[in-house]
């Protein structure tokens, strides 16, 4: 499947070539596609009926900060009920790179979406992970002029019925570079640019 295949890909992408063809320590995350037992972390309720606005967070710890199911949803114009499960984070040289998934308690389907976020230390312009990540689209790749300091949306060649479209965003904030990846189902072309503003504006 793409997705299992991608957590690694994206995750050598997000910290540029050197770091995962240099022999780094990588801490893997697991690759299990079994639902979160009773002893994993409690997943992120969606019941809120409000978000505050998106603001920079002054750290990044965690994915799921950065965009929540219920923007999620917003922007998409759907009501499903969705939860944002935290996956295990990955450090790849002096960075670290979050997983959060969008899932359905309920077992309808998989996951709606996937967002990978990488904090990279230092002064590094975000094109260098951006572009890395552009070359897993098939064409053409829209760019979103405004967003952070890159961002941009393609589709994605995928193995079956999985997530085909990648949105990623950029910039440099709190003495780090800030890269966010969302991959999610193909939707209108207006919802991506929303959904990149909204990480832009937490990173």
């Amino acid at each position: 499947m793409h997705r299992s295949r991608g957590i690694l890909t994206t995750t050598c992408l997000l910290f540029a070539v050197t770091a995962c063809s240099s022999g780094a320590a990588i801490e893997p995350a697991p690759t299990s596609t079994a639902p979160p037992s009773s002893s994993s972390k409690p997943a992120v309720s969606t019941a809120p009926s409000t978000t505050p606005p998106p603001t920079p967070l002054a750290k990044i710890t965690a994915a799921c900060p950065v965009l929540s199911p219920i923007e999620f949803l917003q922007v998409i114009g759907k009501s499903d009920d969705l939860v944002a499960n935290e996956g295990e984070a990955e450090r790849v040289g002096a960075g670290k790179a979050y997983r959060c998934a969008f899932d359905d308690p309920k077992g309808k389907y998989g996951k709606s979406a996937e967002l990978f976020v990488a904090a990279i230390p230092g002064n590094q312009p975000p094109h260098t992970t951006i572009d890395k990540l552009a070359k897993e689209c098939k064409q053409p790749v829209t760019q979103l002029p405004g967003v952070g300091e890159q961002a941009l949306w393609c589709g994605i060649p995928t193995d079956g019925p999985d997530l085909n479209v990648l949105v990623t965003v950029g910039k440099r904030s709190h003495g780090e570079t800030r890269v966010a990846t969302l991959y999610m189902y193909e939707t209108r072309t207006d919802v991506y640019a929303s959904l990149a503003k909204l990480m832009a504006d937490r990173l």
